[in-house]
């Protein structure tokens, strides 16, 4: 279900900055009308985020923080050691450079799409991620989303001149300034994770080069 909020009547110098406007009003708005509960309940309780290294251990082996986030489900529980990282460090390098690709995976219900919203949400109101001047909440299970052809068709605007128009300013700085969030992406149906779609275009930088990608999803999918 496509996502709506009001257009901010404060001046914007560009599309993109009006669009901005738009999204930050959406993602602290309580009331975005979809199929399934959204946002997600604030009372949640928030899963700690871990970056993943390479080493593979058993749960036997794995220290007392890896130990706690393998839950028992077996093709979705990530069994390589982890080291705790802060909300705050999302989307940047240790050496404070921006990441180009950020893969957060996690087991069904364990909190994929209340760290998403909650993404949104912090960037909105300038607590996180504030090098970017866009962050595209894309939610893969939506009939809207996995229709998209063309760069086109990722930034909706309920005014479509002004979704060209935003659309057209991002491919002419190839994505600069943009994170794009794929949100479910293990819901995302396979031929459009197989075949040529704006979502792999975009992936493997065919296009938006400079673009930053977020992609939620269980390790199944991954």
């Amino acid at each position: 279900s496509p996502i709506y909020g009001p257009v901010s009547s404060s001046p914007a110098h560009t599309a993109v900055d009006q669009y901005a406007s738009y999204l930050r009003a959406v993602y602290t708005s309580k009331k975005l009308p979809t199929y399934s509960k959204w946002p997600p309940s604030s009372s949640k309780k928030f899963i700690n985020l871990a970056v993943v290294r390479k080493e593979k251990v058993s749960k036997k082996e794995a220290d007392a923080f890896t130990r706690a986030t393998i839950h028992g489900t077996e093709i979705d529980d990530i069994y390589r050691q982890k080291e705790a990282v802060d909300f705050s460090r999302v989307g940047k390098m240790k050496d404070g450079s921006l990441a180009k690709l950020i893969l957060v995976e996690g087991a069904p219900g364990i909190g994929k799409t209340t760290f998403a919203w909650e993404v949104c949400r912090k960037w909105a109101s300038g607590e996180i991620l504030q090098d970017y001047g866009l962050v595209v909440l894309l939610r893969l299970r939506d009939k809207r989303v996995r229709e998209a052809k063309t760069v086109f068709d990722l930034f909706y605007h309920p005014n479509p001149e002004l979704s060209n128009a935003v659309a057209s300013e991002i491919l002419h700085h190839e994505g600069k300034s943009v994170l794009l969030l794929y949100e479910g992406y293990d819901e995302l149906p396979r031929k459009l994770q197989e075949e040529q779609s704006i979502f792999l275009d975009v992936l493997h930088k065919n296009a938006l080069p400079h673009a930053t990608i977020l992609i939620t999803s269980r390790p199944s999918a991954t």
